[in-house]
């Protein structure tokens, strides 16, 4: 689970559920380069886990 809130993407676990946050709202939660691979690590982590 991540806690730091600089991340472009926060991720949280309850039980069975892992919730994705964008974390960008200084330019809205655009996506950008570093959001692009903050989620596919959050996605590919997800998905092995």
């Amino acid at each position: 689970m991540s806690t730091n809130t600089t991340e472009p993407v926060l991720v949280a676990d309850a039980g069975a559920v892992r919730t994705l946050t964008f974390n960008n709202p200084g330019r809205l939660n655009a996506f950008d380069a570093a959001g692009f691979r903050a989620l596919t690590k959050a996605l590919d982590d997800a998905a092995s886990d």
